[in-house]
């Protein structure tokens, strides 16, 4: 038995809830598969499948930064035996490989940073930055940012003067596991 599918798409800007177009949110993605299954006796088989997926040029909303190429390679290769006698039934074995590339770009700048001035921007890469951001998210009250800037910024962050609306225990919790994430006790650097 054989099966298989493929699909291309180029999508364009996405439009929310509200029917408002979000910039910078198109895509373009191809989706591959092909799976191919043999019977090898009454009671057992061996089936190969294979994705492959490309997607190229996808930009997130509100965010500054995009994929320039993103390929993956997805395989397995699975066997199963059934038993009429004993104790097991069922023997089923898969083995699989992937391959993955994926190229981020900061290069695209969706969001405004003129305004902010010794705080985080949402372009944070490393951890000391995240937590910088993170403590600034819904402003500091004593050095305010004028909160994210972008015409795709979500609806829901516009109503709340484009801030995420968070408590400061959540924030708090937050920061507190970010930094386990990056303790060099737990990362080694």
């Amino acid at each position: 038995m054989v099966d298989g599918c493929i699909s291309n798409r180029k999508a364009e800007n996405y439009s929310n809830g509200n029917n408002n177009e979000l910039n910078h949110s198109q895509y373009k993605k191809l989706n591959t598969s092909l799976g191919v299954a043999y019977k090898t006796s009454d009671l057992s088989s061996v089936r190969v499948d294979a994705i492959f997926d490309r997607a190229k040029d996808v930009v997130f909303p509100a965010l500054p930064i995009e994929t320039s190429l993103s390929r993956a390679l997805i395989t397995s290769v699975a066997y199963k035996q059934f038993f009429k006698k004993g104790i097991i039934k069922i023997w089923d074995t898969k083995v699989y490989f992937n391959a993955i590339e994926h190229y981020m770009d900061d290069t695209v700048t969706l969001v405004s940073t003129a305004n902010i001035t010794n705080n985080a921007t949402p372009s944070a890469h490393t951890a000391t930055e995240m937590m910088k951001f993170v403590e600034n998210i819904g402003g500091n009250r004593d050095s305010d940012v004028t909160g994210f800037s972008a015409d795709n910024l979500d609806p829901i962050l516009k109503e709340n003067n484009n801030r995420i609306a968070i408590t400061e225990e959540e924030k708090s919790n937050l920061i507190l596991f970010m930094k386990t994430l990056s303790h060099t006790d737990f990362n080694g650097q």
